[in-house]
C-alpha cells in the first residue's frame, strides 16, 4: 500500500513499522541504477527519509511519533557521508554503504515495537 495523507494517525506502531520495513526493502528497485553512485546514494537516502517521515505520520501514537523525531531524528545526507567516511576509504565505498544502510531498518526501533527480540 502506498502512503496517502488519509493514513495520518491510522496505524499502530507495529503495523506502521511493517509498512516502513517493506518499503525500505524496495529502495534498490526504485533508485536510478544508471545514475552516478553518488546520485544513487543521495536518492536512496532521500527515499528512506521520505518513508521515515510518512511512517511517523501514519502512527496513531502521536507522542511516540514525536519521541522518535526527537530521539531518532531524520538526518541529512552529509551526516551519513561523514559517518561512513570514518569507516571506508573511498567515496564509492561510502556511497555503497549509504545505499545499503538505506535499506536496513534500525533494529532498536524494531525491538521497541515488538518485531525483534
Amino acid at each position: 500500500m502506498d502512503y496517502s495523507p488519509l493514513m495520518f494517525g491510522k496505524f499502530g506502531d507495529a503495523e506502521t513499522r511493517i509498512w516502513y520495513i517493506e518499503h525500505d526493502k524496495q529502495i534498490s528497485n526504485i533508485i536510478d541504477k544508471n545514475a552516478p553512485l553518488k546520485d544513487q546514494a543521495i536518492e536512496a537516502h532521500n527515499i528512506r527519509n521520505q518513508y521515515k517521515q510518512q511512517a511517523r505520520c501514519m502512527m496513531i501514537d502521536r507522542t511516540e511519533s514525536k519521541r522518535l523525531d526527537t530521539e531518532f531524528p531524520i538526518m541529512p545526507f552529509d551526516y551519513y557521508f561523514d559517518k561512513y567516511s570514518k569507516l571506508y576509504k573511498t567515496e564509492d565505498e561510502i556511497y555503497k554503504a549509504i545505499i545499503d544502510s538505506s535499506m536496513r531498518p534500525n533494529k532498536s526501533i524494531n525491538k521497541l515495537v515488538g518485531l525483534e527480540d
